[in-house]
């Protein structure tokens, strides 16, 4: 569209030389240009003004004024040879390619908002349509001022260049924004693919990269970076483009101030470098952070894939890898904390091929007052070397508060092997606690020590994929240390072990206690097992090491001299262990049993430990026999006991219900005791064990709160699950005999006991002073008595019998002391006359004794009685009836009822009165 057109004609244009028309003028014109298929996409030109004048093999753009994409442009120029237009080759393929990419620059163009004025553009071209490259832009100016694109803002913008013989000269480029400014200038040799630039640069970048690199790896992580002020930035090189690489040769520096990356605050930034080729020199790197700064400098070939560098730094070696490594992550640096940066120092020459990076040289590494997992370490030095995929740790010392820790070795990353030296004596617990898991320290969390461990180990690791192998051997000591509340002054253990803990050679242990010593040579292998051990401590210094029956067993003892115990065992594996060994008791005491001292050889295999023949001897008197411990059932077997101490001592160490029972009975002298059986640590339902006793010099028993004294006397005891069974065939009693069945329960669900006693011939006056203190008693008593109770309640038994009293007087029974004054008066004489015989049935209830049928008969008369006797508080309530024999029974028949008499008194106190008939 052109709104006029003024055309200056040549008068003398009708010659051959002249042109006809001079100047063509177009006035308020506009055009769109197809740039694509797409009809859409198309160059708008508007406000167009244009004067175009023709000479002689030329055509001169005088000028030209329009619009385009908001764009103030001002043209000018000459094409020469115009005529050859139409011989020119199409290259429709190179142009349809320009048209694009003119058609994604004005897309782009039309993102920019201008907030005050349209730029400006000053073009001078030159084009020779005889020559192979016809365009040439003399001269190009661009000038705009506070635009905005996409997210940045810009004040302004210069830009004069040219273009001619494939070559573009930037002799000014000139960017400012709020942060500061850019200058630049510098060549470009398209058909060569090389130029040279020159550039300054005190803006922030950072926007400009994000908008222009979005893709740029390096530009995603500007998101954690936050200037305070803009950096410098110097760039003078060389460059050229090749087969989609870029290289350059020249200088460039970087100066950035006050910055934060990931919360990090660095005051300065300094980078110098230079690039030839493909040599890249880093001449100087400074790196400040709050604490300290970094020094490095070095080169790097990129053909060769080989470099060289030096670093020195005093920064804070963790906020630097942060930065230079996005993805930087060190789990086991949590909980370190530093109050001053180490100080490193490392040189070398590097290599990278295949993904693969390798490090030859050597440095240093020191570090002051730091803590770690909250235990301090005053220092830590490293010196280290590499070469040839060979690391060589010369000298690693550590320190702590309370000892040091050295130690150097070699790794092979070829190989994937290593061997270590290490000595320490720093706290190692908290840094197991920090790398090994709770459940594998489970052992050592009750493990308090004043003083750290003593460690040296050597060894030899070797690793392929996630199998790791190892050879280590070494030894540990640790003194003055408490387990729980039980303290050791001291353990020491050498040992040697591979991979797995599969094999462990030469296991020396050496546990000094309070009392003594636990000594031990083991020596585990896959296919063998070999235990050498000894022991002069005493068991109940390892309490919290025993399972719960061995500590409660442990608990009730008393151990004045520690036993001495040895073994030795070997097997192809834990279930398979046997040996032997033997122990030797000192004097203690179980639940209270005491023994002067004790022998046994002893025998163990995986099912039980068997203590042969052995020895226990208390005063004069001495167990021997054999002693079976079945590991699985938990059962022991008593084989040939035979002791003359006295059984309750012997009892308490094997079972101390059974003990109980066996209590009551005191012996005067230790009898002999034989056993056999076997006893449950489980459950007494499976108890089995006969015990025979026989005490030549008798023994005391309780019945009824009195003490009977026994003589001579033999005695068959069977435990039979919860039950004991007591047999007495025959025991001396006040010059008669006394025959005893008891069967106690042991079940605390059914504490009762039963007996059965036999008497023959007891003398009966001693038995009535015993209970009754009665001196009037005489002849003898015989006869049976079964009863049962509850435990601790014997007062409240049952029972019956039955009693016969020869030899005796009325006077022998004490209640009826009284009765023979009665019967002096009825017959005289009567009352002391001797009684042939006395008999009673009764029974026992409700603490008290019962009969119906108490008969005493003597010469010319017998006493018939009847009623109860409380036994505990001697309370009776009797009847007794005295019938006359003969002709004075006749005379007095009619008159029997009044001989008829009663007593509510006491054992003691009887006081007999008629009972009146009425």
């Amino acid at each position: 569209n052109i709104d006029q057109v003024t055309v200056t004609l040549n008068l003398l244009g009708f010659l051959p030389w002249q042109r006809f028309v001079k100047v063509v003028h177009f006035h308020k014109a506009s055009v769109n240009l197809p740039l694509t298929e797409d009809p859409q996409r198309f160059l708008s030109i508007r406000d167009a003004d244009v004067r175009i004048g023709f000479e002689p093999n030329c055509v001169k753009i005088l000028d030209a004024y329009f619009l385009a994409e908001k764009i103030h442009f001002l043209v000018r120029g000459e094409v020469f040879n115009p005529h050859l237009l139409g011989t020119l080759p199409t290259a429709d393929g190179k142009r349809k390619i320009h048209l694009q990419r003119l058609a994604l620059l004005l897309e782009e163009l039309g993102k920019v908002q201008y907030l005050k004025k349209p730029p400006k553009a000053d073009i001078v071209f030159a084009a020779d349509l005889a020559n192979k490259q016809p365009l040439q832009a003399l001269n190009i100016v661009l000038h705009a001022e506070e635009f905005q694109y996409q997210s940045l803002s810009v004040g302004k913008l210069l830009l004069e260049a040219n273009y001619a013989q494939e070559g573009l000269a930037i002799r000014q480029l000139l960017v400012e924004d709020q942060t500061g400014t850019l200058t630049a200038s510098g060549t470009a040799d398209l058909t060569a693919s090389r130029g040279r630039i020159t550039l300054q640069s005190f803006l922030n970048p950072t926007p400009y990269l994000r908008e222009f690199a979005p893709h740029w790896q390096k530009t995603r992580q500007l998101k954690n970076l936050r200037m305070e002020k803009p950096p410098q930035i110097g760039i003078n090189t060389d460059f050229s483009w090749r087969d989609g690489q870029l290289r350059g040769s020249g200088n460039g520096s970087a100066v950035v101030r006050s910055f934060f990356y990931k919360d990090v605050f660095f005051p300065l930034l300094e980078l110098k470098l230079e690039a030839k080729g493909d040599l890249l020199k880093v001449q100087h790197l400074t790196l400040q952070d709050a604490q300290g700064k970094l020094v490095a400098f070095g080169s790097a070939n990129l053909a060769t894939s080989q470099g060289h560098f030096t670093l020195s730094s005093s920064a804070n070696p963790f906020a630097i890898l942060k930065t230079l490594l996005p993805n930087y992550k060190a789990p086991h640096l949590k909980g370190l904390y530093i109050d001053s940066p180490p100080q490193i120092n490392v040189e070398g020459d590097v290599s990278w091929k295949n993904k693969k990076f390798y490090y030859s040289g050597a440095g240093t590494a020191s570090l002051l007052s730091f803590s770690y997992n909250q235990q301090f370490f005053p220092k830590l030095d490293l010196k280290f070397s590499a070469k040839d995929s060979i690391i060589n740790v010369e000298r690693l010392h550590l320190q702590d508060t309370k000892g040091d820790l050295a130690a150097s070795g070699t790794v092979n990353l070829l190989t994937s092997k290593s061997k270590f030296t290490l000595q320490s004596s720093v706290n190692i617990f908290p840094l197991l606690r920090k790398f090994v898991s709770a459940p594998k320290l489970k052992p050592l969390s009750d493990l308090q020590s004043a003083t750290p461990p003593k460690l040296n180990l050597d060894g030899n690791l070797s690793w392929k994929g996630k199998k790791l192998e190892y050879q280590v051997s070494g030894s540990v000591a640790l003194e003055s240390f408490y387990h729980k509340k039980q303290y050791f002054p001291r353990l020491e253990f050498k040992f040697a072990t591979e991979t797995g803990a599969k094999a462990v050679h030469n296991l020396s242990i050496n546990l000094r206690t309070p009392s003594g010593s636990v000594k031990g040579d083991l020596d585990f292998a896959p296919d063998k097992i070999e235990i050498n051990a000894s022991s002069t401590a005493n068991p109940k210094e390892f309490l919290d090491f025993f399972d719960p029956s061995l500590r409660a067993f442990f608990k009730t003892s008393e151990i004045v001299e520690p036993p001495y115990i040895s073994v030795h065992l070997s097997g192809c594996d834990l279930a398979s262990l046997m040996g032997h060994g033997e122990i030797k008791l000192g004097r203690m005491a179980v639940r209270g049993a005491w023994i002067d001292s004790g022998y046994t050889n002893f025998e163990i295999n995986a099912q039980a430990l068997t203590c042969q023949n052995f020895s226990v001897r208390r005063g004069k008197g001495q167990g021997t026999g054999t002693v079976i411990y079945d590991f699985r059932q938990k059962h022991v077997y008593l084989r040939d006991i035979d002791s003359t101490m006295i059984p309750v001592d012997v009892l308490q160490w094997i079972d101390p219900q059974i003990a109980k029972v066996i209590a009551v009975y005191r012996f005067h002298a230790p009898p002999r005791v034989r056993v056999q059986g076997v006893v449950s640590l489980v459950h007494p339902s499976y108890n089995s064990l006969s015990i025979h006793i026989d005490s030549p010099e008798g023994l005391d028993y309780n019945l009824i709160k009195k003490t009977l004294r026994f003589g001579a006397t033999t005695a068959n005891v069977h435990i039979d699950g919860a039950w004991v069974k007591v047999r007495i065939a025959n025991a001396e009693l006040f010059r008669g005999s006394v025959a005893i069945i008891a069967n106690v329960s042991l079940d605390p669900k059914t504490p009762t006991f039963g007996v059965g006693v036999t008497l023959s011939r007891v003398d009966f006056a001693r038995l009535t002073k015993l209970y009754f203190n009665y001196d009037n008693s005489k002849g003898f008593v015989s006869g049976h008595y079964q009863f049962h109770a509850y435990l601790g309640k014997e007062t409240d038994m049952i029972g019956s019998g039955r009693c016969t009293i020869e030899g005796g007087t009325v006077l022998s029974v004490p209640f009826l002391g009284p009765i023979s004054l009665i019967m002096n008066q009825i017959l005289p004489g009567s009352g002391n006359s001797p009684a042939k015989t006395a008999t009673a049935d009764f029974q026992v209830r409700n603490r008290k004794i019962l009969t119906e049928n108490l008969e005493i008969s003597g010469k010319g008369f017998v006493l018939q009685g009847r009623g109860d006797i409380a036994f505990l508080t001697g309370k009776m309530d009797m009847l007794m009836r005295i019938n006359v024999r003969g002709l004075p029974g006749l005379l007095f028949f009619p008159m029997s009822r009044l001989f008829e008499y009663e007593s509510k008194g006491t054992i003691m106190k009887p006081e007999w009165r008629v009972k009146s008939p009425f």
